[in-house]
């Protein structure tokens, strides 16, 4: 049987995996961001190809290291709730993807201010929501929440503008489209805050 020295290392190296995943994933959204207020496209393409391979990655470690240990308690929590981790940050990677892909297809329209604000909101929540993961930080965790709430407001306005609105010119219809992107990437920076917690061992 393995001694729990090993079993530590292996968990250590499952992390580093997860933290170098959450290092480019932060990169792509970060200068997929930057694109959207700048009315400037990134290429984000070749690194979201990179943070699946990265994932699976994640994914594959983290079952051997279940099949190995057949762990049990805080050792088999920490193993799901890697894999669920590397599924949502990649899924920011994908959403981040999208931005750069509507704004190729809209360069040079600059964005509104909600769309400002809620892409400044969200890139800062990616910080946070991994603190809150890794360290178990509730602030953190409160402080995702409530950028997801915000998030949740400022797409939800723009969606009312609907109801009154005839025709919708470009700019209104690439807000709507990203703000709608931006507001899953909240919902994705939450679950991390919650990976931990959606399944009792």
């Amino acid at each position: 049987m393995a001694r729990p020295g090993f079993i530590e290392q292996d968990l250590e190296h499952l992390r580093m995996s997860l933290d170098r995943l959450y290092g480019l994933v932060r990169r792509i959204l970060s200068r997929s961001l930057e694109g959207l207020r700048s009315g400037k496209p990134a290429d984000v393409e070749e690194l979201v190809q990179i943070a699946e391979e990265m994932k699976e990655i994640v994914e594959y470690t983290a079952t051997l290291f279940i099949a190995r240990y057949q762990p049990l308690g805080e050792e088999l929590r920490e193993a799901l709730s890697a894999i669920r981790v590397s599924y949502d940050l990649y899924r920011i990677a994908r959403y981040a993807r999208e931005i750069s892909l509507l704004m190729t297809r809209t360069e040079g329209i600059q964005p509104p201010d909600d769309v400002v604000e809620a892409s400044r909101i969200a890139e800062e929540a990616l910080a946070q929501a991994y603190k809150a993961y890794r360290e178990n930080d509730e602030e953190m965790k409160r402080k995702v929440m409530a950028a997801d709430d915000r998030v949740d407001k400022l797409y939800t306005a723009r969606l009312d503008t609907l109801r009154t609105a005839g025709e919708l010119p470009v700019r209104d219809v690439a807000a709507l489209l990203a703000l709608r992107h931006i507001e899953r990437i909240l919902d994705h920076e939450t679950y991390i805050t919650l990976s931990k917690e959606t399944r009792q061992i």
